[in-house]
């Protein structure tokens, strides 16, 4: 039980570290392992246990569409706590994928339509089409 609070303590410190970049010298070739691995490690983990929570959701929602259930104050705790569950992993996992990608910003005071309309200016600065622009073009 004390995973949810190890992982709040490492998304509000890595939320805080600016990205590591690459500079000569051994140290901070380190440091640029070090936070790349741990970033890696950690966004394949929440999507593990992401995927875990959702079978574990699908296990446990099924009895309640099928009407196993004869009380139905059990029905509404139990889609409520697995709705919670998967929301709480689901955020994780989308944390470690913004930060891997936008770990220049801290993601917590940056909304997440900010981050899709800087990803859209960059990819038209470039020259790239996205499947918006392709759709308004139709």
């Amino acid at each position: 039980m004390i995973w949810p609070y190890i992982m709040w303590i490492v998304v509000c410190v890595l939320n805080y570290t600016p990205r590591v970049r690459i500079d000569n010298g051994p140290k901070n070739r380190a440091i640029w392992l070090f936070y790349w691995t741990t970033l890696i490690l950690y966004l394949c983990e929440t999507l593990v246990k992401l995927l875990s929570v959702l079978l574990d959701v699908t296990y446990d929602i099924a009895p309640v569409i099928q009407k196993q259930f004869p009380d139905d104050s059990s029905k509404g705790l139990i889609a409520i706590l697995s709705g919670l569950r998967l929301a709480f992993h689901s955020r994780l996992f989308l944390f470690f994928w913004n930060k891997l990608f936008h770990g220049d910003k801290d993601l917590f005071s940056v909304s997440y339509s900010n981050l899709e309309r800087e990803r859209e200016t960059m990819s038209n600065y470039q020259g790239v089409r996205t499947s918006a622009d392709e759709a308004d073009n139709n």
